[in-house]
């Protein structure tokens, strides 16, 4: 018994009607997610972070089932930096203010 990936048909080409709908989750969950997003500034590494994980779902063949994940560990690797890089410059900010 073989197992037909989500990408794939019996004949083995990727499946237009599976494209339409990864191509439309893509769709909701991005915009979900800089509609949720305030901070301006992350919203085109969102969008990097999507075509990564959208990238590796495809090519993993089940890309239905493992893109919300993968977005969702993406997104939070962005935020994470996002919130990092923040820090350090308040810091960085702090210690010049203090040795004015």
């Amino acid at each position: 018994m073989k197992i037909i990936k989500d990408s794939e048909t019996e004949s083995g080409p990727p499946n237009l009607l599976n494209k339409e709908a990864f191509r439309k989750l893509n769709e909701t969950l991005l915009k979900r997610l800089l509609d949720e997003t305030e901070t301006l500034q992350l919203h085109t590494a969102l969008k990097t972070a999507a075509n990564e994980a959208a990238a590796l779902a495809w090519s993993s063949g089940f890309p239905l089932l493992v893109y919300p994940v993968l977005l969702a560990e993406k997104t939070q690797i962005v935020r994470l930096r996002h919130y990092r890089r923040e820090k350090v410059l308040q810091r960085s900010q702090m210690l010049m203010g203090h040795s004015v």
